[in-house]
């Protein structure tokens, strides 16, 4: 039938007297404008299609957007409490009935009962319509620039997990919690903040690959995060300015004194020298067992400090113009090709901007863009943020979406190699429109993944569940990167069904493992 009717949030069976009823009552001719129809500018929720029996409710985000355009012939009117009817789509309504989120009783306008009302679970509204071709957006493979294939659209994108043993080695925890991340069915996994220089890191957690590692735990971590067809990227770092003052001396592109971020500045020499120490870090990489490396040029260190305003003051080839300021990253992408061979997946993290006043913007970013589509790049994962003290923060996303798919869109415009978004991803509705507008290839999740290690496989199915994600009222400095990172040590001793932790107490524990992991650091590194 032709009519549209409100009724439940997940798929359920219309008894033949509601049938006959919407029949009968629901035509265009009978309806009063303003009490079966909603107007332009009002607020629509639950709406769904009446077909063959079945109800079938649509969601739709704060943006508005139709996720089910093409799913009937009539016009595929969604809603949630905040999503304005168009005046077009208004035109085209017959049969509606706004429930306001509630159980649709129609004899609220028309004082017929509803037969055997069935309480709405709200939790499902989402995923009672993914039909099999939209979930053919998530499990469709990708084939990357040098040939390697990712098996489905979601990676587990990179996280500083801070489960290395103190000395730059996996532990078994760590390899552990990249099984499992495997077996959830994720098509990549990246390891965070795996250092290319054992003088400059992010935290004492992170791996080194260089001299004097423990290949044998390294090749365990690589099988095991490879267990499920899937594959495992190591994430080359170097935190410069960023670098953990308590076992490095950071140094960044340029020397800044600032009461809360003092660093020396690269010289020439060091910088000409970064190509070669990233090329020997992912032959290694690429030795013990890793399918490929994502070069870290994001999240303000060492690379992203380079492409930044704010760190990098150098008058020589290496700064000024954006053209120049990138210089660098180049010369990485081009060695490391030159060390692992054609068929190897070579990634990299970007900033879609700083989201500081004074720091790398869009349109830098942009032709940052430009400049990896001359360079054998296999993907691009696009986040964004920065920290500079004193600088105010700029945000260039909207509250409750994905956080750069507009970037994203416009960065397709300057490449052919595939984009990967990572920020934001909450529900599996929107890692599908994102899909579907053919501006991302890949959905990067972090957190997500964190809470539910077999997400993908569950988004895979046809009534994927989507994330809750816990609450804070009030957070201490760190507290929350903190309490993830701690869940991420549960994962790894699976007992992360047990009690999850308060945030002082995750913080807690945090910076006593970490100052712990400190005095192996310095025992195996100095510093």
């Amino acid at each position: 039938m032709k009519g549209l009717v409100a009724y439940l949030s997940q798929v359920a069976p219309v008894s033949e007297a509601m049938m006959e009823f919407v029949k009968t009552s629901f035509h265009p001719e009978t309806l009063e404008k303003g009490s079966f129809c909603i107007r332009e500018g009002e607020y629509a929720q639950d709406i769904a299609f009446m077909e063959e029996g079945i109800v079938r409710a649509f969601y739709n985000d704060e943006s508005g957007r139709d996720y089910n355009k093409n799913f009937f012939q009539g016009p595929a009117i969604i809603g949630s409490c905040v999503a304005p009817i168009s005046k077009e789509k208004t035109g085209c309504l017959t049969g509606i009935y706004h429930c306001c989120g509630r159980q649709p009783f129609l004899s609220d306008f028309c004082r017929f009962p509803l037969p055997n009302p069935i309480e709405p679970d709200t939790t499902q509204r989402e995923h009672a319509m993914t039909s099999a071709s939209e979930l053919d957006l998530l499990s469709k493979p990708l084939t990357l620039p040098c040939g390697a294939v990712l098996k489905n659209r979601m990676v587990k994108s990179p996280m500083s997990d801070s489960l290395g043993d103190g000395a730059g080695n996996p532990t078994q925890e760590q390899a552990r919690l990249y099984e499992r991340w495997a077996k959830g069915g994720a098509a990549l996994s990246v390891i965070g903040e795996v250092q290319v220089d054992s003088r400059f890191p992010e935290r004492p957690g992170n791996l080194v690959l260089g001299p004097g590692l423990n290949r044998t735990m390294f090749q365990h971590l690589a099988q095991r995060g490879t267990s499920n067809g899937n594959h495992l990227w190591a994430q080359l770092g170097h935190a410069g300015a960023l670098s953990h003052a308590p076992i490095s001396q950071p140094k960044g592109p340029s020397a800044l004194d600032l009461e809360e971020l003092k660093c020396n500045g690269m010289s020439v020499a060091e910088v000409e020298n970064l190509p070669d120490r990233f090329a020997k870090t992912a032959s290694i990489a690429k030795s013990v067992g890793f399918t490929g490396v994502q070069i870290h040029a994001g999240h303000g260190f060492l690379l992203s400090q380079f492409l930044s305003p704010l760190f990098n003051l150098r008058e020589d080839e290496y700064g000024g113009s954006i053209t120049s300021r990138c210089r660098i990253v180049l010369e990485i992408i081009n060695r490391v090709r030159a060390a692992v061979g054609p068929s190897f997946p070579i990634a990299i993290r970007i900033n879609s901007m700083d989201q500081l006043e004074g720091g790398m913007t869009e349109t830098d970013a942009l032709e940052v863009v430009s400049h990896l589509d001359t360079t054998s790049t296999d993907l691009i994962d696009i986040s964004g943020g920065t920290y500079f003290p004193g600088m105010k923060p700029i945000r260039n996303y909207r509250a409750g979406e994905p956080y750069f798919e507009e970037f994203a869109r416009a960065a397709k415009k300057k490449t052919s190699i595939p984009l990967m978004v990572t920020g934001g991803f909450k529900r599996r509705a929107q890692a599908l429109q994102a899909l579907e507008s053919n501006g991302v290839d890949v959905i990067g999740l972090a957190r997500a993944m964190v809470l539910a290690p077999d997400l993908p496989h569950v988004w895979l199915s046809e009534h994927g569940q989507d994330v809750e994600f816990p609450r804070f009222e009030s957070a201490p400095p760190g507290g929350i990167t903190a309490w993830y990172t701690m869940r991420l040590t549960a994962i790894g001793q699976d007992r992360e069904d047990e009690t999850m932790l308060d945030l002082p107490t995750a913080n807690r524990l945090y910076e006593e493992r970490d100052a712990e992991r400190c005095k192996c650091w310095k025992t195996r590194f100095g510093g």
